[in-house]
């Protein structure tokens, strides 16, 4: 079985974040009722919760992968999803550690999908047209992940989750450059069209460029978005999402730490 097609991470990065876990556990085990061997060890519940973050399969169709029952991989999501996320988190670097003193980050955001629950309000966005967490991302202008931000429900807009996600208060140490939704925000950001008026040359230019830089922080969106649980509907209730965000971030920086 091709476990790093399926987990996203080689055979040394699932090592090392099995030992993070295991440690991170101490000398608590998985067993059943009355110490017997479990259905699934410690390594292949880890591998099996990250291949639900890698592919968002239903938790099933990821039992059936290791011939347990929906209700173990059920078990398993729900005892190590916050688990991998506290253990992981000694990686998640500083802002300053990403981009260095002083240096300039990029700021974007993007709607991670979930079902469209009543318990919760103000999940749906207008802007892209269904229910979901708006995900706040600062990126180095090499294109690599500096900080992300708490969900935020998908109703509010960039410049408000900015701030409302802590990924403002971040970075007050740093230049930040974001888009026209980021506006009186970030230190840069576009030009506007004037009311009944166009452009000029040079404002023309200033937003090319501006676009341009801003690439870099959409390919540090596609890297966490290659973990399909943020971009092909969350099932889970809502309130599971944090700690799933966390894992994300820290499986990112586990792979960033040990390429």
């Amino acid at each position: 079985m091709r476990l790093d097609a399926l987990t996203g991470l080689s055979d040394g990065q699932r090592i090392e974040l099995l030992r993070r876990v295991a440690a991170h556990l101490g000398s608590s085990v998985i067993t059943r009722s009355g110490g017997r061997p479990s259905a699934l060890c410690l390594e292949g519940s880890v591998d099996l919760v990250c291949i639900l973050l890698r592919t968002n399969l239903t938790q099933e169709q990821a039992a059936s992968i290791f011939e347990v029952s929906q209700a173990t991989a059920s078990r398993r999501w729900d005892l190590l999803r916050e688990v991998l996320a506290d253990a992981l988190d000694t990686l998640v670097p500083t802002v300053r550690e990403v981009v260095g003193k002083g240096g300039s980050v990029l700021v974007d955001g993007f709607l991670a999908p979930t079902w469209d629950w009543k318990h919760v309000d103000g999940m749906y966005s207008d802007k892209h047209g269904e229910a979901g967490f708006n995900i706040q991302v600062a990126a180095s202008i090499g294109g690599d992940v500096a900080a992300v931000g708490d969900p935020i429900p998908g109703a509010r807009h960039d410049a408000h989750a900015f701030a409302a996600s802590g990924l403002a208060a971040k970075l007050t140490d740093h230049d930040t450059l974001g888009d026209k939704g980021y506006q009186g925000h970030t230190t840069i950001h576009p030009i506007r069209k004037p009311p009944r008026a166009e452009l000029s040359d040079h404002d023309q230019r200033f937003n090319a460029s501006v676009s341009s830089i801003r690439a870099a922080v959409e390919r540090a969106n596609s890297h966490l978005q290659n973990w399909k649980i943020l971009v092909t509907r969350f099932r889970p209730p809502l309130e599971k999402f944090p700690a799933t965000l966390r894992a994300v971030v820290g499986l990112y920086y586990l792979k960033w730490a040990f390429e």
